[in-house]
């Protein structure tokens, strides 16, 4: 998957600062909080650029101004943060994408920069996990080549089921 897919009015780049860091999570609190799948209370609670920073690191995809557009965290091997990687995988959590960005391609650009990353990295796998409702997501992930691992779905306290897909290398 090389960048040349990615449109390129979309820029993916590490969060360095603490200004940069926020923006990411003000973009994750809102997708998260505004489409009804986190209360405020439990987003304020685990947004926090301290807290995804000991377990990860923030990419975010930019506009050409600058305007972060969308986020994912991107955790390291070992994070206290995974939820589904298994050793020798990477994670990655919480992809955002703003509402009013939506469709430019920047959740593509993220996934794709993720996948590029974990690769890097030497991982056996990429791995992630969505809620069956998050269905304009499955579609991305089976487009650029994860594939659904039932056998490791999670029942999820709040009532659904954590789907968990894999990019295998």
């Amino acid at each position: 998957m090389s960048q040349a897919n990615v449109p390129s009015r979309i820029t993916v780049r590490e969060a360095q600062t603490s200004a940069e860091r926020t923006a990411a999570c003000a973009v994750q609190f809102d997708v998260y909080v505004g489409d009804g799948y986190v209360d405020a209370e439990r987003a304020a609670a685990n947004l926090k650029p301290e807290t995804l920073m000991s377990g990860g690191t923030q990419l975010m995809a930019c506009r050409p101004d600058g305007t972060v557009i969308g986020a994912v965290l991107y955790l390291y091997e070992g994070s206290t943060l995974q939820q589904v990687a298994e050793p020798g995988e990477r994670e990655i959590r919480m992809l955002g994408v703003a509402r009013e960005a939506r469709g430019e391609g920047a959740g593509e650009a993220l996934v794709r920069a993720s996948v590029e990353r974990a690769r890097k990295d030497g991982a056996t796998a990429l791995v992630l996990w969505t809620r069956p409702t998050m269905e304009s997501a499955q579609r991305l992930y089976a487009r650029l080549g994860f594939t659904r691992n039932t056998d490791r779905d999670i029942l999820d306290e709040r009532g659904f089921t954590r789907m968990v897909y894999a990019f295998v290398y």
